[in-house]
C-alpha cells in the first residue's frame, strides 16, 4: 500500500547539529557537512516518492547554503514499522492515515 499524497504527520525531518559550512572552504578543509535524517512510515511512500522527499531536502540545503554544498549533502532515510510511530501521544498507523485522507476528501 502506498500514500501518493505525501502525509506530514508521516514525514520527520531532523537536520542534525553537523551544521551547514557557511563558506565553500570549510567543506574543502574538512568542514561539517549536513546531515538530514528522514523518518517515514513504513509502506506509506513510494519508492519513487521517497527519492522525490530526498532530492527535495537537498535542493532546500543546496539554496539556502550555495551549490557547492549539494555533493556534500548527506540523506538518509528511516524506515519506522506500522505501528511504532506516535505524535502527541497518539499512535500514528498506515490505517489512521487513510481514514484521515478519507475524511479531508
Amino acid at each position: 500500500m502506498n500514500l501518493q499524497t505525501p502525509v506530514v504527520l508521516l514525514c520527520v525531518v531532523h537536520c542534525r547539529g553537523f551544521g551547514v559550512p557557511t563558506r565553500k572552504t570549510d567543506v574543502l578543509n574538512g568542514g561539517k557537512m549536513p546531515v538530514v535524517n528522514l523518518k517515514l512510515l513504513k509502506g506509506a511512500f513510494s519508492q519513487e516518492n521517497t527519492q522525490k522527499m530526498m532530492d527535495g531536502i537537498t535542493d532546500a540545503v543546496a539554496a539556502v547554503a550555495g551549490e557547492y554544498i549539494r555533493r556534500h549533502t548527506i540523506v538518509i532515510v528511516d524506515e519506522v514499522e506500522d505501528g511504532l510511530y506516535s505524535s502527541g501521544g497518539h499512535k500514528v498507523t498506515l490505517k489512521s492515515i487513510e481514514m484521515m485522507r478519507s475524511q479531508s476528501k
